[in-house]
């Protein structure tokens, strides 16, 4: 983690949900937050994943995480029911971020859900246990069938994700990621999905969550 003390914190921002004061603050770039949406909304029939770039820094007396990159997982491959990131996917994930976000690190991951809302499975805990190593901090999940997106922080005693009400987007000259953006143009894949499919898979990971509790 960065110590910047004097770091002065955005100002042109947008809060979105409920900033909790317990909680170290997310503060997400408006490019990178339009690229995930981008992202999850080409395709609502197919799951997906991402890597967060960013930094940590501790600013005017807290914790900040500040995200201001989005970086797509490709070449993954489907494992028990999820995607998985190959090593072909991290040497990717390697190479965009010594192209374009030069300076920042691994911050945390993009999960695209269709049709679960933001249902915490058991293999994305198994996912986060076995790459929180490569620095993944937090977790979003997107569902672009029901319009629901949430982060989420990792507990490392509970193995557990814990919900994160609230985070802010701020607005900044943000070079890098427009420019990756530029590069990997988000092509829109027109599907329809009936809707009895996602609402019976939405019902499906509730019951079992339900059950669980």
């Amino acid at each position: 983690m960065t110590n910047e003390d004097n770091y002065v914190l955005p100002t042109n921002v947008k809060q979105i949900g409920t900033i909790n004061d317990n909680t170290s603050r997310i503060y997400m770039e408006d490019y990178a937050q339009t690229y995930i949406d981008q992202y999850a909304a080409s395709d609502i029939t197919r799951e997906r994943i991402a890597i967060l770039i960013g930094k940590k820094i501790q600013a005017e007396g807290d914790e900040v995480l500040f995200i201001s990159g989005v970086i797509q997982g490709k070449y993954t491959i489907k494992k028990n029911n999820m995607l998985e990131l190959t090593e072909k996917s991290w040497q990717y994930v390697k190479k965009q971020m010594s192209m374009y976000f030069s300076g920042l690190e691994i911050v945390g991951w993009v999960y695209i859900q269709p049709g679960f809302e933001d249902y915490i499975g058991e293999n994305i805990c198994t996912f986060q246990k076995k790459n929180k190593d490569r620095g993944l901090e937090v977790l979003y999940i997107a569902d672009p069938s029901e319009h629901i997106n949430s982060f989420y922080n990792w507990n490392d005693e509970t193995k557990m994700f814990n919900q994160i009400k609230g985070y802010i987007v701020y607005y900044e000259k943000n070079e890098g990621m427009h420019e990756y953006m530029l590069e990997n143009k988000i092509k829109t894949v027109k599907k329809e999905i009936p809707q009895k499919t996602i609402s019976d898979a939405g019902a499906a990971a509730r019951a079992v969550a339900s059950t669980k509790r």
